[in-house]
């Protein structure tokens, strides 16, 4: 049980997991904002916002250095 304590409340374990959240509502909010407001298809909109949240989350894990 103390494992799994210090596991979950370790530093890079927070980061990761704030980082996904950001990551998580930055795509919701992209997709939103291409499909319904800039009327471009779903397709070209998630493939947009594939390779935006892949590069992102990238650079973020590679700054707070998590990986």
């Amino acid at each position: 049980m103390n494992r799994l304590k210090e596991l979950f409340l370790d530093k890079k374990f927070i980061y990761y997991t704030w980082i996904a959240v950001f990551i998580s509502l930055l795509n919701v909010f992209l997709l939103w904002l291409l499909i319904d407001n800039f009327h471009i298809p779903t397709i070209i909109s998630g493939f947009i916002v594939m390779i935006v949240t892949f590069v992102l989350r990238y650079l973020l894990y590679d700054f707070s250095k998590v990986l």
